[in-house]
């Protein structure tokens, strides 16, 4: 069992970015070993490269301010 806060158990994400989110919204810290996309003048737009498609910075955000 990992020490970090609200872990509990390590989970491997599904490389889809509608089930990632479902689980990722349950966790305080996250590592991500994985393609991803970055843009330097934009990086809200960033993000990790993902089956069918890209998961974003500002998707993650969303999430941590309580949105789906």
């Amino acid at each position: 069992m990992c020490s970090y806060v609200r872990c509990g158990r390590c989970v491997e994400l599904a490389a889809h970015a509608a089930s990632s989110k479902a689980k990722i919204r349950n966790f305080d810290i996250l590592h991500y070993a994985g393609h991803a996309d970055h843009q330097p003048e934009q990086p809200e737009k960033s993000g990790w490269l993902l089956k069918d498609g890209k998961l974003t910075a500002m998707h993650l955000q969303t999430l941590l301010d309580g949105g789906a």
